[in-house]
């Protein structure tokens, strides 16, 4: 299970913060959409869950854990194994087919043939 506890997010130079006090609890198998208007901190949640971004306050709880004990080997872990993105723009490997890129994606998560 994937935990927020008060998350907050905070960037320099911006009027309002882009997340306040955000609790939410993820299972370990589904699918999940998250919906707002433009600037409501969709984008800055979903970096926070995906360990591409840290809190500025509040916890990030990974099966009952902190995530704030993880070291950059196990963020990569983390994402290998627990979550995955669909992005609005495509994040291809130029030289390489549609195919050949899930190919990689694959390969890298371990997955043979």
């Amino acid at each position: 299970m994937i935990e927020t506890r008060g998350i907050g997010k905070n960037y320099s130079g911006a009027e309002d913060a882009a997340l306040s006090d955000v609790s939410a609890e993820f299972g370990n198998s589904g699918l999940v959409a998250i919906c707002g208007p433009a600037a409501c901190g969709k984008t800055t949640l979903l970096n926070i869950l995906g360990g591409i971004e840290r809190p500025d306050s509040g916890e990030l709880l990974v099966d009952g854990e902190p995530a704030s004990k993880y070291r950059e080997g196990a963020w990569n872990e983390y994402r290998n194994a627990r979550v995955g993105f669909v992005f609005q723009d495509p994040v291809l490997v130029r030289d390489r087919t549609a195919l050949e890129n899930v190919e990689l994606a694959l390969t890298i998560s371990g997955v043979g043939r």
